[in-house]
């Protein structure tokens, strides 16, 4: 039986360059595939993969009760035209009011937690308010995937879901074919992170590792290659790079 599977994200590049294996399982089964995200240089690839997207408008910024308010309506609206008979979603705002609005529009939901990012890191009221929502989320849903066991046992240890509702992955389903590692070239090592500019993604801790290496092997060479001017909170100034060099 063929279905309109729906795939909500916070950018189409995520969908094409993480989960293009599933978009072509899905596509292979005879199976719709709709891509509802923020629209940027990947449209293109996933449109001349047969998908649909529609532009989605989400703020990434914060958590503004308002515009995040304006952003489940949108949701519920993208659900209430597109009819989808699933909809499986990625990151934190599409995962948190993407289940509310499912359930308001009665769409089978399944989320995938891939990580906790900066609201269960900061602490604080933030992670009190992300819980609160993960929770009410949540409640209802039949299956919550997450990629590492580590967040599955801690969203039930606080009660953000039940233990039947928890399936784990092993991982994002990277494609290591297309994802090839280069050969290890001869001579001092060399290290490069990928990576935003952010407090959250271990820059700090990679520039302190750094620091203890080229120690004892000053010829060891570090490189960080990632977006700068970012608006998160764990954002890190090329200033602060430099200072650390």
């Amino acid at each position: 039986m063929s279905l309109h599977i729906l795939l909500t994200v916070n950018s189409a590049w995520n969908i094409l360059n993480f989960r293009r294996p599933i978009v072509l399982a899905l596509l292979a089964q005879g199976h719709q595939v709709t891509v509802l995200a923020p629209p940027d240089d990947a449209v293109p690839k996933l449109k001349k993969l047969g998908v649909r997207v529609i532009p989605l408008v989400i703020d990434t910024k914060g958590l503004n009760p308002l515009y995040d308010t304006a952003f489940m309506l949108r949701l519920y609206r993208h659900f209430k035209t597109e009819r989808p008979d699933i909809v499986l979603s990625w990151t934190i705002k599409n995962n948190i009011f993407g289940a509310l609005a499912a359930r308001m529009e009665r769409v089978p939901f399944i989320p995938n937690v891939s990580g906790l990012g900066t609201a269960f890191l900061s602490g604080g009221l933030l992670q009190v308010v992300a819980e609160m929502l993960y929770r009410r989320a949540f409640a209802r849903l039949d299956t919550v995937y997450f990629q590492n066991t580590e967040d599955a046992e801690l969203f039930t240890a606080r009660g953000l879901v039940q233990e039947h509702q928890v399936h784990c992955l092993p991982g994002s389903g990277i494609n290591l074919s297309y994802f090839a590692p280069a050969p290890v070239p001869e001579g001092f090592p060399s290290f490069l992170m990928i990576a935003r500019l952010l407090r959250d993604k271990g820059v700090l801790e990679y520039i302190d590792a750094a620091r203890e290496i080229r120690a004892r092997y000053p010829d060891a060479t570090f490189r960080l290659l990632g977006a700068t001017g970012s608006q998160n909170r764990s954002a890190i100034s090329t200033d602060q790079v430099a200072a650390a060099d």
